[in-house]
């Protein structure tokens, strides 16, 4: 289907043409030295006024909320419609709000033609502020939505463009939240963290929570985009003291949840012990079992170079393969009583079949196979025959959903 707006050339007036460098009797515009980047003249703060008007804006603010934060949820909405009707905006939310309009145009027949002028824009914003402001502030708050236009930005390049561009790209936004110390929000010994306690009534829950939200995002954009290409991820898991994300429900309510953090998941897992989390949450352990699955293969590969028999490297192949089977094997049978129309829920559902095949191709590739271990071949096998039958069932259900387009 194409775009309605196709072709046409808008030139409307927005609240952003007041914002910005000062401007000329004449209204045009005064360059700022500061503000070029390339052969541009305008600064990240102020955006083209004539891609979106006003209506469009409600619109495509709309669209985000109903068609892209079901599986990207790092905004809360009533938080965010409160600063989007504020005359002056801080660079970050310019370059936030342009993003959001970037991703939700690209899943709309009606405004899909502005999708390339609208992320072009947001590019060049984004590059203007990272020009302007080398160094993130340890203090997140002051810029998380520098981070968050980021994070929509991988998906948007994921989805539209190409996964090595958004790769780049999530490369980028993984160094923007790790010096923006987003990785420790909850750390005990962090100052920040300490003065936090000590003043709980004063502690802005739901920002913190936007905090974690746009992290774990990052995180699994990192796991998921790295996966896709068989590349190394930036994000290190074992230095992460930022607990996970909370129910939706609550988030949304501005209600404080105390939330476990991912090791002890990881761990409960592991010992059969698999308790409920949200369906953020979900994505976040699969993401995570999704990076040792990719390290696992490469670790593989490298043994290979130079294994002479070595009994203690085929061990630890097996020890790890077989960990990773558990680990899968706990979560899909939790997943298996999750609703289906959850959308983030189903994507984990397919996550974890696929990475059934995924573990299976590792299997095929060693070529060191001994009969000790025929017997966990041929299981492992039959497993895969199994997970193959419920991606495409999971594939067709996911379909009826119409709108939503996971990563």
């Amino acid at each position: 289907m194409h775009a309605l707006l196709e072709g046409a050339e808008l030139e409307y007036d927005s609240e952003d043409s007041n914002r910005g460098p000062n401007r000329s009797r004449n209204g045009t515009e005064s360059e700022s030295p500061k503000g070029r980047v390339g052969t541009k003249s305008r600064s990240p703060e102020l955006p083209r006024s004539e891609l979106v008007t006003e209506l469009m804006r409600a619109d495509l603010d709309q669209l985000y909320f109903d068609r892209v934060h079901p599986f990207a949820p790092i905004l809360q909405r009533w938080r965010y419609h409160i600063w989007s009707k504020q005359q002056q905006k801080s660079d970050g939310q310019a370059c936030l709000q342009y993003a959001m309009w970037t991703v939700a145009a690209s899943l709309s027949a009606q405004f899909r033609s502005l999708r390339d002028p609208l992320y072009q824009e947001t590019r060049r914003m984004l590059d203007a502020l990272d020009t302007q402001n080398p160094n993130p502030r340890p203090d997140s708050s002051a810029g998380i939505e520098h981070a968050q236009a980021w994070v929509l930005i991988c998906v948007y390049e994921y989805m539209q463009l190409s996964p090595l561009q958004a790769w780049m790209s999530a490369g980028r936004c993984c160094r923007l939240v790790l010096g923006m110390r987003l990785y420790e929000l909850d750390d005990p010994n962090n100052p920040v963290m300490v003065a936090k306690d000590q003043e709980t009534s004063l502690l802005d829950w739901t920002g913190l929570e936007e905090r974690r939200r746009t992290f774990w995002m990052a995180y699994s954009l990192d796991r998921f985009i790295s996966f896709h290409n068989g590349l190394p991820f930036t994000l290190n898991e074992q230095l992460i003291a930022t607990r996970l994300p909370g129910p939706e429900e609550e988030f949304q309510a501005g209600h404080p949840v105390v939330t476990p953090y991912l090791p002890e998941v990881m761990t409960r897992a592991s010992t059969d012990r698999v308790q409920p989390i949200s369906s953020f949450s979900e994505c976040i352990v699969l993401a995570t079992i999704c990076g040792r699955a990719l390290a696992h293969r490469q670790k593989v590969a490298v043994e290979q170079l130079s294994i002479s028999g070595d009994v203690s490297v085929l061990e630890g192949f097996w020890s790890r393969h077989q960990w990773l089977h558990e680990m899968l094997n706990a979560r899909i049978q939790m997943l298996s009583t999750s609703p289906h129309v959850d959308p983030m829920l189903m994507f984990a559902r397919i996550v974890a079949q696929t990475m059934v095949l995924f573990l299976h191709s590792v299997l095929e590739s060693i070529t060191w196979k001994t009969g000790d271990h025929l017997l966990g071949i041929i299981e492992y096998e039959r497993l895969c025959v199994m997970a193959a039958h419920e991606v495409v069932s999971l594939v067709k259900l996911q379909g009826q959903l119409g709108y939503f387009k996971v990563l």
